[in-house]
C-alpha cells in the first residue's frame, strides 16, 4: 500500500490529557491513552516516510490558530477529550472542513451521534437494530423503577472508554442503592445516565474499516469471562481497560476470532454494518454488541473513531485480518484523500427495501372515505382492546363530521392513494396552546418506513398553524411498548411523568412532551 501526496503533509492532532481538568474525576487512566495512540501512528509514518507534524489541543478555541497557521492538508484526529463542553472533540472535523483540511476519521455528525449512547439506541432502533431496554434519566430527576425486569446495568450517556462502568455498576433488582447509583453518576459526571437491562453473559467487538472506498467487516472478536467468579459481572468495566493491576484487566483477554457459529457471524456482521450506516460513521470504528442464548445480539453502542493503541481491539482485529498495523494507520490516512468527506448521515427507512417511498403522497387531511380503511388499519396493528377500537371509532367519526366543535382533528397518510396510516390530535380541554395526539397507527404491512414520522410532523406543523406550543402524548409504560416510547423519543419527545398501574397491574402510563415554540437546541448543549 502507498499513498502519493506532494508534499507529504500531516499533522497528528491530540488533546494534552496533562492539561486536563475533571473536577470530581480523580483517575485520568483513560485520558492518558491517548498519548499511547500518538506515539503508534508516529512510528507507523516513519516507517512509511511520511512527513508529519505533532500538535496537541487543550480547548476547541484554540484550534482556529492551529488550522490557520498549518501549512498540512492532512490532520490525523487524536482529539478525544478537551476542557469546556464534552461536545467540542466532536466540532473538530467541521472546522477542519472550513480551513479546507482533510481529517482521518468520522464527521463531526457521527462523531456527536456516537458520543450520545441515548440517540444512537434510538437510530438504531429505527433501523429495526437489536439494542437493550433501556430508560435514561436527566440530572436532577428523580429515578424511578423500569417498566422492564432486571438484571440492570447503569452507565453515562455521554462518556466513554468504560468510564462510570464498574462492577458495582451492575444490579440484580431496582431499588434504593440502584438508585443512588444513578444520583452519584450525576454528580460526577454532570451529565444523563442510562438504566440499561443487562444482556446476555458474551461480549462480542466488530470493527470495520474503509479500505479504498470498500468497508470491510474485519473479524470479531470475544472478551473470555472464563475466569471471573460467579459473583463477578461479566463486563468490560473500567478497571478491565485502565488498570493493567487489576484482577479484571488480566483475566479479560481477547479471542480472536471470535467463536461464533457460521449463523451468528453473518448475524454480527449484518448488525455491524448496518450500525455502521445508520450512525454515518467513515474510515473506521467498531460496534460493540453482547450476545444472549434466549434473545440473540444486542448492540450496546457504536464506537467512531475507536482506540488506535498497539494494543488494542481495532488494531488487533486488523491483524486478524492480515493488516499490520502500519498498514491500518496507512489505510486510515489513506482514507482522507481522495475526496472531500461529506456528512454520511444515512438513516436507512426500516422496511425500505420492500416499498419504494416515492409511492407515499403528502399527509392530507381524514376524510369519510378513508374510515373504514383506518379502522381496519387500527385493528390489524394488534395494539388495541375491543373497548380502545370503540372509542377510536367514536373519535374517528367526530373529527370527520365535526372538527371544531368536538375538538377532534384527523390527518391520514397515503400510498398510491390508499390510506395506510392515521393521526388523531385535539386542543387539549381548559387549557391554552397545548394540545394532545390521541391517535397514532400504521398499517402492519408499511411500519418501519418512516410513516409515522411523517405523520407526527405534519401533525406538528397544523398545530403549529392552530397556535399550539406544547404537545403532549399518553403511551403504555408495558414492555410491549418499548418500540412506541423509543420512536417518540426519536422524535425529540421527552418522558416527562408515569403513573404506574394506570392501565392495568404493572401497565403504567407514560406522559411524553415535545415544545414547539423552541428551537430545536444543539448538540452542544
Amino acid at each position: 500500500m502507498t499513498l502519493d501526496l506532494h508534499p507529504p503533509s500531516v499533522l497528528i492532532l491530540h488533546n494534552d490529557p496533562r492539561s486536563m481538568t475533571r473536577p470530581g474525576i480523580e483517575d485520568l487512566a483513560s485520558d492518558l491513552g491517548v498519548l499511547d495512540e500518538v506515539e503508534a501512528v508516529v512510528a507507523a509514518l516513519q516507517k512509511h516516510h511520511i512527513a508529519f507534524r505533532v500538535g496537541s489541543l487543550c480547548a476547541l478555541s484554540g484550534l482556529q490558530g492551529i488550522l490557520a497557521s498549518s501549512m498540512e492538508v492532512i490532520i490525523f484526529n487524536l482529539v478525544e477529550k478537551l476542557e469546556g463542553s464534552v461536545w467540542d472533540p466532536c466540532w473538530v472535523p467541521a472546522l477542519c472542513r472550513a480551513f479546507h483540511k482533510r481529517f482521518t476519521g468520522s464527521d463531526s455528525l457521527a462523531l456527536a451521534l456516537t458520543l450520545d449512547k441515548w440517540k444512537t439506541r434510538a437510530c438504531l432502533l429505527q433501523a429495526n437494530l437489536p439494542v437493550p431496554e433501556a430508560i435514561w434519566f436527566q440530572p436532577g430527576t428523580p429515578p424511578f423503577s423500569p417498566p422492564f425486569p432486571g438484571p440492570y446495568i447503569v452507565k453515562p450517556a455521554l462518556s466513554d472508554a468504560s468510564e462510570g462502568i464498574h462492577a458495582s455498576s451492575v444490579f440484580q433488582e431496582t431499588g434504593s442503592s440502584l438508585f443512588q447509583k444513578i444520583k452519584e453518576l450525576h454528580v460526577i459526571y454532570q451529565q444523563p445516565v442510562i438504566l440499561e437491562r443487562f444482556h446476555g453473559t458474551r461480549e462480542i467487538n466488530v470493527s470495520l474499516l474503509d479500505l479504498d472506498g470498500q468497508v470491510q467487516v474485519l473479524p470479531p472478536a470475544e472478551i473470555d469471562f472464563s475466569s471471573f467468579p460467579r459473583h463477578m459481572p461479566k463486563i468490560v468495566d473500567y478497571h478491565a481497560k485502565w488498570k493493567p493491576e487489576s484482577f479484571e484487566y488480566l483475566h479479560t483477554p481477547r479471542i480472536l476470532p471470535a467463536p461464533l457459529t457460521s449463523q451468528q457471524l453473518e448475524e454480527a456482521q449484518r448488525i455491524a454494518m448496518l450500525a455502521w450506516q445508520v450512525t454515518g460513521c467513515s474510515s473506521y470504528a467498531r460496534v460493540d454488541m453482547r450476545w444472549d442464548d434466549q434473545t440473540g445480539f444486542a448492540v450496546l453502542e457504536v464506537n467512531a473513531n475507536p482506540d488506535l493503541s498497539r494494543d488494542a481491539g481495532f488494531a488487533a482485529a486488523a491483524q486478524a485480518a492480515g493488516i499490520a498495523f502500519e498498514d491500518l494507520i496507512l489505510a486510515i490516512l489513506k482514507g482522507s484523500i481522495p475526496q472531500e468527506k461529506k456528512p454520511a448521515y444515512s438513516f436507512p427507512l426500516r422496511g425500505e427495501s420492500d416499498m419504494k417511498k416515492e409511492n407515499l403522497s403528502p399527509v392530507r387531511r381524514s376524510t369519510s372515505e378513508d374510515k373504514e380503511i383506518i379502522l381496519s388499519v387500527l385493528r390489524d396493528t394488534g395494539y388495541f382492546r375491543p373497548g380502545e377500537l370503540s372509542v377510536a371509532t367514536e373519535v374517528l367519526e367526530s373529527s370527520l363530521t365535526d372538527p371544531e366543535t368536538s375538538g377532534y382533528h384527523s390527518l391520514t397518510a397515503c400510498r398510491a392513494d390508499c390510506p395506510v396510516g392515521w393521526i388523531c390530535f385535539g386542543p387539549t380541554p381548559c387549557s391554552v396552546h397545548t394540545f394532545d395526539i390521541y391517535w397514532i397507527a400504521v398499517a402492519r404491512t408499511q411500519q418501519r418506513m418512516g410513516i409515522g414520522s411523517l405523520l407526527l410532523k405534519s401533525c406538528e406543523q397544523r398545530i403549529r398553524e392552530m397556535g399550539g406550543r406544547l404537545l403532549l402524548i399518553e403511551t403504555s409504560g408495558h414492555e410491549s411498548y418499548q418500540s412506541t416510547r423509543l420512536f417518540y423519543e426519536a422524535n425529540d419527545y421527552l418522558a416527562i411523568a408515569t403513573i404506574p398501574d394506570f392501565y392495568d397491574q404493572d401497565d403504567p402510563r407514560v406522559t411524553f412532551m415535545k415544545r414547539l415554540d423552541l428551537p430545536i437546541p444543539p448538540l452542544s448543549e
